[in-house]
């Protein structure tokens, strides 16, 4: 047997090292397995890929951190606390009308001379008009059981959010047929069922105002305007007498008094409704693409419900301090649309206007929270109801001394009872300034200066093309409302003049 050639001893040397070497490229089973990691060709692309994890969670953290941490502007738990009763919620009532309410034909609502019906012109309503208002009859008496009623709560607040606030399709709509149904019995010189409609629809501009978000109180702020100008139709009705003048009067300083709520409260339930917004998944939909994968992402990534809930809390704490105050004491605003107060930080305000006015909106922020970009235009409303009220109630008051005295007074003075004064105060002047009045004899204006100031010098003498025959509205060169203009009622025969005092009981009941 033939012998296998053995291998030389430099051949065995180089085999061991071979070996080593396939050795050494293994795994140490006794090694950690994450030190496979710190391989470049493991580890750049991993460090790459926590860096560009790290920069938007960076961000996110960032912008957190950039507002200083707030408290909550009001006691939440507390405010949602606060419940109505059903015996004294005119809402409760209101529904039921709302779900009787048969909506407009097209003949009606193509129909352009709705006014004609409120100033009591009856005779010129089409047949459509008279057979939908026939139809809405148990409506209207379902609504004016709830206008009777003290308080109003349309959605619970704690339920508040911003699918079921209170929509405003069918408030106007009810109004408008309350006035029509109004103007139907001034056409046939029933003052007294006339009234009933008047201060029915007054309270529901109320009640509108009352627990609720700013949509509806807009829609409270635009009805009573409406309704302030037609009482003025029944006040310069004949059949009006002066003790019907001074029983509203009485009713409506009362009702306009305890049942407007402050503006603050306004923004408390805004709060409600915006804080809802920010925590719901239509929030991120509102910006965002609409996939629903990536509304997620962005808005976590810019930390925007965390964030814009902070900023809300921010600026209604800030505009809590002042909502409320009138023009003569109210602070001014800072410069720009953020329509935040100037007002130096504090305890209760961590950051002052100026510093919150620096600080950009996120897109979701200007998106949802209208309110705040418009509180101007909102405060601007309610000063302008404070002007539509002060005016009316002042004519009220004219209409009054002329049944007694037959002529327009030589002032406000001279037809206003002393606790009055602050009823015919400019509510755009500070420290209880009066309204501006003028007459010829023939026309009284009662005025505002506006919000501008400057008295525009209204004529009690109308244009050519202005009704003489009853009141219009005053404007300035703005375009804004001042005021009123009346023609003067004279009466039939000197009977009809009573220079008898009109005693009215402190409890005024309507």
């Amino acid at each position: 047997m033939s012998q296998q050639p053995q291998p030389s001893p430099e051949h065995e040397s180089s085999d061991e090292s071979q070996k080593s070497k396939d050795a050494a490229a293994l795994p140490n089973r006794s090694s950690p397995r994450w030190l496979v990691f710190l391989k470049p060709k493991v580890g750049i692309p991993l460090a790459i890929m926590i860096v560009l994890v790290s920069i938007p969670l960076a961000y996110r953290s960032w912008r957190i951190s950039s507002l200083p941490p707030i408290d909550e502007p009001f006691d939440v738990e507390a405010f949602c606390r606060v419940t109505i009763p059903d015996e004294e919620n005119a809402f409760v009532e209101y529904r039921e009308a709302f779900d009787l309410f048969v909506a407009d034909t097209a003949t009606v609502e193509e129909w352009d001379s709705e006014d004609d019906l409120y100033r009591g012109r009856w005779e010129l309503a089409p047949t459509a008009f008279k057979a939908w208002i026939s139809a809405n009859a148990r409506a209207t008496e379902k609504w004016l059981e709830g206008t009777k009623k003290p308080d109003a709560m349309a959605v619970p607040r704690d339920q508040l959010s911003y699918s079921n606030i209170w929509h405003a399709n069918k408030e106007r709509a009810i109004a408008r047929l309350a006035f029509m149904k109004a103007g139907r019995h001034l056409s046939r010189d029933e003052t007294a069922s006339a009234w009933k409609l008047y201060h029915a629809i007054f309270r529901f501009t109320r009640h509108l105002s009352q627990n609720a978000s700013l949509q509806s109180r807009v829609w409270g702020i635009a009805i009573h305007a409406w309704t302030a100008s037609e009482i003025l139709s029944w006040a310069g009705h004949p059949g009006t007498s002066a003790s019907d003048l001074e029983h509203a009067m009485a009713v409506l300083a009362r009702d306009y008094e305890t049942m407007t709520p402050p503006f603050s409260a306004t923004l408390k339930h805004e709060h409600l409704v915006l804080k809802d917004c920010l925590n719901s998944f239509d929030y991120g939909s509102q910006v965002f693409d609409k996939n629903p994968l990536l509304n997620r992402a962005m808005i976590f990534l810019q930390a925007e419900p965390e964030f814009s809930a902070s900023l809300l809390d921010h600026v209604l704490k800030n505009q809590l301090q002042a909502v409320d105050n009138d023009l003569a004491t109210r602070p001014a605003f800072v410069p720009g649309n953020q329509c935040l107060f100037d007002l130096a930080a504090s305890p209760l305000r961590p950051a002052s206007g100026a510093e919150l006015a620096n600080l950009t909106l996120p897109n979701t922020m200007i998106d949802l929270i209208a309110g705040i970009p418009r509180l101007k235009h909102l405060l601007a409303g309610r000063d302008n109801e404070r002007c539509f009220q002060a005016t009316m109630m002042a004519l009220l008051a004219v209409e009054r001394s002329v049944r007694l005295h037959g002529r327009f007074p030589e002032s406000l003075n001279e037809c206003a009872a002393p606790s009055s004064v602050k009823a015919f105060s400019d509510p755009h002047q500070p420290v209880y300034k009066p309204l501006i009045f003028s007459t010829d004899g023939h026309f009284a204006v009662v005025y505002s200066i506006g919000l501008d100031g400057i008295d525009d010098s209204h004529s009690p003498k109308p244009s050519a093309e202005e009704e003489r025959e009853s009141w219009s509205q005053l404007y300035n060169s703005d375009g804004r409302f001042e005021g009123f203009r009346i023609p003067l009622w004279r009466p039939e025969s000197d009977a009809d003049v009573d220079e008898a005092a009109v005693v009215v009981p402190d409890n005024v009941q309507d």
